[in-house]
């Protein structure tokens, strides 16, 4: 099996910059994904050039940080909807999708701009998945011809969940069960992504593991992580989200966890190297 250790959110901050190129540098980091609209996306750029061997992919972001576009509704002022609100306007049809789909695109070629070839593409708080956007981003991936685009999500249920976050899950899994995974071509490569249950820092080695036997049939698995360094500044703007992005640097740099790899005989991968 093809394992693939993969931070979500670069360019969000200076800190979560330091923290997935820490768990690159010197862990089992292989991938990572580039939030155009984040305020440290040069940052982050500029950090990629001096780590050849990190695979960069598109996060696009449809939810709370500032579009590119100036556009009408949703997308006026100085920040995009919340989740919430986003999935309220798609439900009663007062998104305007196609500024959305010029946002997206905007995003993508600032990435392509910044010299940047993405092997991948994902999005922030999954909403890439949404009904009416995964059509738009189906569009994009195949416009910008990006060999892999995060579909399918696929999670081994543990005693200790949360309420609030199963109840998250189970309407993750059921659209992308009864909505996205028909609509998905044939000819794009699906690599199931784990980690939804326990994100934001909340992975452990031994939760890293029990997937790996959870999900022996799959021939690569994606392993969504939000590393960073742990910094104050980050800690206190995303304070809303409850994050340990430390927690996810630290697992991939753990010594027992790439034994524990070895020994299992599992390769660590990047998108590019599992095409």
């Amino acid at each position: 099996m093809h394992l693939i250790f993969h931070g979500d959110d670069f360019g969000l901050t200076q800190g979560v910059n330091q923290g997935i190129v820490q768990a690159h540098s010197k862990g089992l980091l292989r991938a990572a994904s580039l939030i155009a609209s984040g305020e440290a996306f040069d940052h982050a750029v500029q950090s990629a050039s001096d780590h050849k061997g990190l695979d960069l992919g598109v996060h696009l972001t449809l939810t709370d940080e500032k579009p590119l576009l100036p556009g009408p509704g949703y997308f006026s002022g100085e920040c995009m909807p919340s989740r919430h609100d986003l999935t309220m306007a798609l439900a009663t049809q007062r998104f305007d999708l196609g500024h959305a789909k010029r946002e997206l695109c905007a995003q993508v070629e600032k990435i392509l701009d910044a010299g940047v070839k993405p092997s991948h593409m994902d999005s922030h708080q999954f909403v890439h998945l949404l009904p009416g956007v995964f059509p738009l981003c189906l569009d994009i991936q195949k416009k910008y011809k990006i060999t892999f685009m995060r579909t399918l999500v696929k999670e081994q249920m543990r005693k200790g969940t949360g309420l609030k976050r199963r109840l998250q899950w189970t309407m993750l899994n059921s659209w992308s069960m009864l909505y996205v995974k028909p609509r998905i071509p044939k000819n794009l490569p699906v690599i199931p992504c784990t980690g939804f249950l326990n994100a934001g820092g909340r992975m452990t080695v031994e939760a890293v593991l029990s997937s790996l036997k959870h999900f022996s049939s799959f021939k690569t698995l994606e392993i969504m992580l939000h590393p960073g360094i742990g910094d104050a500044y980050t800690a206190e703007k995303y304070a809303h989200w409850g994050y340990s992005w430390k927690n996810d640097a630290d697992l991939c740099t753990d010594p027992a966890l790439k034994q524990s790899l070895d020994q299992m005989g599992v390769s660590v991968a990047s998108f590019r190297e599992a095409a």
